[in-house]
């Protein structure tokens, strides 16, 4: 009993690297991040209209797919937070102003990035994690992938591929022009749903629901993470 729902798929070879540490060979480095970028692309061409995914509830349109995860990420904070803090407020309050319209409506994997799939030497094999999946703005992966926080150090998206070869392999094989300011607005969504999830944590030990202690070591990065947002919306294109 793992204590929460939980399925299994298959086993599946490879290891799933992360992103400290890992000393690729430019060509390992390079096949990874191609196939990063193409998979993405391929999970975002998905035709999800008549399959079973339509079952799940109502699909977001184009005008309110951004405005749907800023509430439901908002009402999360509201149900887990033990007090208001007004950066957060600010933050929210940015990110209803600035809701952009989505150029299409598709599967979102909603924690794509290194970390989350396995490989094999120079071969991604799978890609794990799906529990944040949902319909949206495809965008909304993009930007998560693209945060800080999966490239320490490093230019390179998820420590695999220039952002410029992202967009232009994404775009190849999706047909969809990124635009670099729906980009910007889901890193700061991203950052924010990284907040509200410390806040959840502190929430969790707080209420004795958990005795992790890396719970309290989570919420201890609420103000840091406030910071980073401040900045990166002063960054907006």
């Amino acid at each position: 009993d793992f204590g929460a729902p939980w399925f299994i798929c298959e086993k599946v070879a490879g290891r799933a690297p992360v992103m400290w540490g890992e000393n690729f060979s430019e060509p390992t480095r390079a096949a990874l991040g191609a196939q990063l970028a193409g998979a993405l692309a391929a999970l975002h061409r998905f035709e999800w209209r008549g399959t079973a995914i339509e079952s799940l509830g109502a699909a977001p349109t184009v005008e309110n797919a951004a405005r749907l995860q800023v509430d439901y990420w908002a009402g999360e904070m509201r149900r887990w937070q033990l007090r208001r803090q007004p950066m957060a407020e600010n933050v929210l309050a940015w990110l209803r102003a600035h809701c952009p319209q989505a150029p299409k409506v598709t599967v979102v994997h909603g924690d794509y990035r290194i970390g989350n799939f396995l490989c094999v030497e120079d071969r991604i094999t799978a890609i794990l994690d799906w529990e944040l999946v949902h319909l949206g703005d495809p965008h909304e992966d993009l930007g998560w992938m693209c945060q800080r926080t999966f490239r320490p150090g490093t230019p390179l998206i998820c420590t695999l591929i220039p952002r410029e070869e992202l967009y232009q392999r994404y775009e190849q094989g999706t047909g969809i022009k990124v635009q670099p300011k729906l980009v910007h607005f889901y890193e700061v969504l991203g950052l924010f749903k990284f907040y509200v999830i410390d806040v959840g944590a502190e929430r969790c030990f707080q209420d004795g629901q958990h005795n992790d202690l890396r719970l309290p070591s989570m919420a201890a990065q609420g103000p840091r993470l406030l910071l980073q947002l401040e900045k990166l919306i002063a960054e907006a294109p």
